[in-house]
């Protein structure tokens, strides 16, 4: 058993795959129109999880405090945000070669930006 996807609805998939493939550089894997008439995005490594944006159109509620984040590895956090333009929180450094932030995709997901201290 393992890991294999993270589904997020979201309000524009054009606003998200600017953060998530634009910004993050993950890679799309796929991107089709389901049966039912919504935008789906695949991303991600091959031989890794992925990441699902479902769009259907219709405006997405996401409690910014509900406890949810999905990380990334990044080589240069500060310089995601400042991309970002989206308000943060750290840096939190739970050891010393390892530090994080916290910041928003469009939506108002929770994404951590975790980067190794060199």
């Amino acid at each position: 058993m393992g890991f294999i996807l993270a589904i997020l609805e979201v309000e524009d998939l054009e606003r998200s795959l600017a953060f998530y493939h634009g910004l993050l550089g993950l890679p799309m894997i796929r991107r089709f129109t389901n049966k039912m008439g919504g935008e789906i995005a695949m991303l991600g490594e091959k031989d890794h999880a992925h990441i699902e944006l479902i769009c259907k159109g219709t405006p997405v509620s996401v409690d910014k405090n509900h406890g949810m984040a999905i990380s990334f590895a990044v080589d240069d956090a500060m310089a995601v945000i400042q991309k970002n333009g989206r308000e943060f929180t750290g840096p939190i450094a739970p050891g010393p070669d390892m530090q994080f932030y916290f910041t928003f995709d469009p939506d108002g997901y929770r994404v951590q930006l975790q980067e190794t201290v060199k």
